[in-house]
């Protein structure tokens, strides 16, 4: 019975904190695939003009994004959004 009560806190302690590291560890990778594979049902603008389906106020969108390729009308016709998600790349003109 002396055996047991020798083995106090620092015999379990590694062990705790290592489960709750690997807890932590689990839950935030988990965490971040769930919102990645959410991420392309999401409507970006829930709340401005939404019976316009396209907003656009005082500047004109072709001056600012002249390349533009329509690649959100798929994704405004899937969520009923009027703004699609905005992805700019570097192109590589060689």
């Amino acid at each position: 019975m002396e055996t047991v009560k020798s083995i106090g806190t620092s015999y379990y302690f590694p062990w705790v904190t290592t489960a709750i590291s690997v807890s932590c560890a689990i839950y935030l990778i988990l965490k971040q695939k769930a919102a990645r594979d959410s991420d392309n049902d999401r409507v970006i603008n829930p709340d401005i003009d939404k019976d316009n389906p396209k907003v656009v106020h005082s500047f004109d969108a072709e001056d600012l994004f002249p390349y533009c390729d329509g690649a959100h009308k798929p994704h405004n016709k899937a969520t009923g959004d009027n703004l699609g998600p905005l992805n700019i790349n570097k192109r590589n003109n060689k």
